[in-house]
């Protein structure tokens, strides 16, 4: 199960649900692996797999809009998301206001491991790299959020929400 940090300032949580467009998970355990202990190399990998994360999610951003409500009446005539004409369409509701859209990560303890042979409850060394990885993915969803004003959040296992 994953968890998205919102803010909730900018959501119209009075009028309107929230939603999400979509996320994408990145295997950290993966990158560390192919990174091969390195950790200029992993950070690499992981700025690629963020790339195609993003582009990825862009595709299903860009295939969302010109939706008509009725396409979807519950979530969208009805309130449970807005109350629009059947024939409006939902681009308002795309924007960082309105919904998220995220990227997420799996295994950072077992990415520590591969990367650096103890995991990050180990010591407080690893730990501050662990949320330097954690931060490193929250930067460029913030990055991407400023750019594009779409909702770019980060999705975490709960056991380490409270990191990032």
């Amino acid at each position: 199960m994953c968890r998205s940090f919102l803010s909730t300032q900018n959501l119209d949580t009075q009028s309107n649900g929230g939603f999400n467009q979509g996320v994408t998970s990145i295997n950290l355990v993966r990158c560390a692996i192919m990174s091969k202990g390195n950790e200029t190399e992993f950070y690499r990998m992981l700025d690629h797999a963020l790339q195609l994360s993003f582009e990825s999610l862009m595709l299903r951003h860009k295939m969302l809009k010109g939706t008509k409500a009725k396409q979807n009446p519950i979530l969208f005539v009805e309130g449970a998301i807005a109350r629009l004409d059947p024939e409006d369409v939902i681009d308002e509701l795309l924007t960082k206001d309105h919904s998220s859209i995220s990227i997420g990560y799996v295994g950072l303890h077992n990415a520590m491991v591969a990367l650096y042979g103890k995991s990050y409850y180990e010591s407080e060394e690893l730990l501050q790299k662990g949320l330097n990885i954690i931060q490193h993915i929250r930067d460029f969803c913030d990055k991407k959020k400023e750019e594009t004003n779409l909702g770019f959040s980060l999705y975490s296992t709960p056991k380490i929400c409270g990191w990032a």
